[in-house]
């Protein structure tokens, strides 16, 4: 899981937005369960692409709706 994690921050250094919200999807496809700070890394490589806000993020939250969004989420999820 923290590997997943650490490719997704990447992707948002290197401006993969896609490429990030890809490995998202993949760890629920490989049997784990993603985690707030999976999520909020996520959404900052879409908000570091200019790209933030619940539309760009529906992406991936209907296969994983146990999730508890926090601060972070929500700051980067309505600017």
């Amino acid at each position: 899981m923290i590997l997943f994690t650490i490719a997704i921050w990447a992707c948002e250094k290197g401006g993969q937005w896609l490429r990030a919200l890809r490995l998202l999807k993949q760890i629920n496809g490989v049997g784990l369960s993603c985690d707030t700070i999976s999520y909020n890394a996520a959404i900052s490589a879409c908000d570091t692409a200019g790209l933030a806000g619940p539309d760009v993020f529906t992406y991936d939250t209907s296969s994983s709706t146990d999730i508890n969004a926090c601060a972070v989420s929500y700051t980067h999820l309505t600017l």
